[in-house]
């Protein structure tokens, strides 16, 4: 009797852990990382990295890259980020 080859798929993989979907989540923590610390690891100024983090600025491609590899945020939550609401003007926090 002769034996068959039998192809069998892998099993599927085990979804990833969910992680911080922002980088105001991931600066955040656990632990807390400031922001300096993150902008040294990805080559860029402080003040960039507070400019993404309120939103004031987005990421580009080779930037966006560099912050998923450090972060683990996935690059279409960099590339567009939830919006925040802004606060009417003369109003405090």
């Amino acid at each position: 009797m002769a034996s068959r080859n039998v192809i069998t798929s892998p099993p599927p993989a085990a979804p990833a852990p969910p992680g911080p979907r922002s980088l105001r989540a991931w600066l955040k923590g656990p632990p807390r990382i400031p922001q300096h610390v993150l902008a040294r690891k990805v080559g860029v100024n402080q003040s960039l990295i507070s400019m993404l983090v309120t939103g004031d600025r987005l990421p580009g491609g080779q930037l966006a890259l560099r912050l998923a590899r450090v972060t683990g945020i996935p690059i279409e939550a960099l590339l567009h980020p939830p919006r925040r609401r802004k606060r009417p003007p003369g109003r405090a926090a």
